[in-house]
């Protein structure tokens, strides 16, 4: 499937994450709803966190809405959220919390990129492979993003068992 971000929903993404950073080191984060046809839509929620770089939604909140028939064609794929000052490559704790098969999308607050990923587990660990996104300019026409290359190699988590400091590996 082709994902798509359109261009308001990328501007509200920056725009608010950029505040946040600014403020206090926080993250925004929300669902990530989805179309048929492949168009992403963000439903910011409330981060119930108050550490810095760090995010929480209510699961609650989070299971109401996965559960809410509320007469559109969205429903929730995923979650998305900010990093303030950090590559848009889902952390350990983001993956370890993310229920296999969904979109996470991670936006790079100083990079102004978003990344879109898919959490699968392989050999019992939970990992984040990276799909291809597609933000819509202003003008309508359709560009990949993000359009600089990813150094980091591929981020694993152990299903259980985890210690700090294994999940991401270093950039090269």
């Amino acid at each position: 499937m082709k994902y798509r971000l359109p261009f308001l929903d990328r501007r509200r993404l920056h725009d608010r994450a950029y505040r946040a950073q600014q403020r206090d080191q926080s993250e925004v984060c929300g669902t990530l709803m989805c179309t048929r046809s492949g168009v992403l839509r963000l439903r910011f929620l409330k981060n119930q966190s108050e550490r810095p770089g760090h995010f929480e939604i209510g699961s609650a909140e989070l299971r109401a809405l996965r559960q809410s028939k509320n007469g559109t064609r969205l429903r929730v794929f995923g979650t998305f959220h900010s990093h303030p000052i950090t590559h848009a490559v889902p952390g350990h704790g983001d993956i370890r919390g993310a229920r296999t098969g969904e979109l996470m999308l991670v936006y790079d607050v100083c990079g102004r990129e978003a990344r879109l990923w898919r959490i699968v587990r392989r050999k019992g660990n939970k990992t984040a492979v990276q799909l291809t996104l597609f933000t819509v300019a202003r003008s309508g026409s359709l560009v990949m993003a993000p359009n600089k290359p990813l150094n980091l190699p591929a981020v694993r988590v152990r299903a259980s068992g985890s210690k700090p400091g294994r999940g991401l590996a270093a950039p090269r």
